[in-house]
């Protein structure tokens, strides 16, 4: 438990907000799990490629198509946001709901594939919203100032690093133990 026990840490750390503006907390965790480095600004690698590639642009602010007074404002926008969203998908019996909602929509082999300690099967932003549901794709929009398209997209890289990331051992914690870690980070 461990894994869960750093995961939700470094959630709250990027939502408990030190002010310091150097990435941490959920930025390096989603880094990390998408095979960059931690997230520092102007570093790239990881989760700020991809943001950068999604909203219109390359790594790095400033980037066309990624926001209006540099791309680091549309990107943090996006990494705040996650941060509930992905609490929100792990707690009260979420991440089952998730597994079914893959198995539901013929994404059975690409949730196992998250789920067990080989390489994640890639899913598109579309089969994501019938693992996550359209109402948390919306949620990130909303939040982060982006499409549903770009939010789906972006959920579509992030869902399957972090079932990836709370099963490191290959196998579903219960429903209750991932509550009970959600609550005693305060997801």
């Amino acid at each position: 438990m461990a894994g869960l026990d750093d995961l939700l840490g470094s959630l709250t750390q990027a939502s408990g907000g030190s002010g310091d503006g150097g990435g941490g907390g959920l930025t390096d965790l989603l880094g990390g799990l998408m095979g960059g480095g931690g997230g520092s600004q102007g570093g790239g690698g990881g989760l700020e490629d991809m943001l950068g590639g999604l909203l219109g642009g390359g790594s790095g602010a400033g980037s066309p198509g990624v926001a209006s007074g540099g791309g680091g404002l549309k990107m943090g926008a996006v990494i705040a946001a996650l941060a509930p969203i992905v609490g929100g998908l792990l707690k009260n019996g979420g991440l089952s709901k998730m597994m079914q909602g893959a198995q539901a929509n013929g994404l059975s082999d690409q949730a196992s594939s998250w789920v067990g300690t080989g390489d994640n099967a890639p899913v598109s932003g579309q089969e994501v919203r019938g693992v996550v549901g359209d109402d948390t794709v919306a949620e990130l929009a909303q939040k982060a100032g982006i499409s549903e398209d770009q939010a789906a997209t972006v959920l579509a890289g992030v869902v399957p690093q972090v079932v990836n990331g709370v099963t490191p051992d290959g196998q579903l914690p219960s429903d209750d133990d991932l509550d009970q870690l959600v609550s005693k980070f305060g997801g």
